[in-house]
């Protein structure tokens, strides 16, 4: 079976009062099912991959941060100008987020 993913987009809801007059962006949040172990434990493709996506994307990374958890498991982050991109995985499940 191949890997799932279920997008959420983050907004505020219907007839919320804010100060600000127009959207500045969204929140997007991605579960990933499906995925093999190994490539959710591997810090490096990971990042390669966020990086892939921020240069796709058009936006400017300025940091990088992975950490690779024992006995599995990876949490990272690259922080560019516009926002963030993040990546939690959890190998044991084939699940990321």
């Amino acid at each position: 079976m191949g890997a799932r993913l279920l997008l959420l987009l983050a907004a505020p809801a219907s007839g919320m009062a804010h100060s600000l007059s127009k959207r500045i962006g969204s929140h997007m949040i991605f579960e990933i099912w499906g995925v093999s172990a190994a490539t959710l434990n591997d810090a490096n493709f990971l990042e390669s991959a966020l990086r892939r996506a921020s240069h796709a994307a058009s936006l400017n990374v300025l940091e990088a941060a992975f950490h690779l958890f024992e006995p599995q498991g990876v949490t990272g982050m690259l922080i560019l100008s516009e926002s963030h991109l993040s990546v939690h995985t959890w190998p044991e499940l084939g699940y990321a987020a």
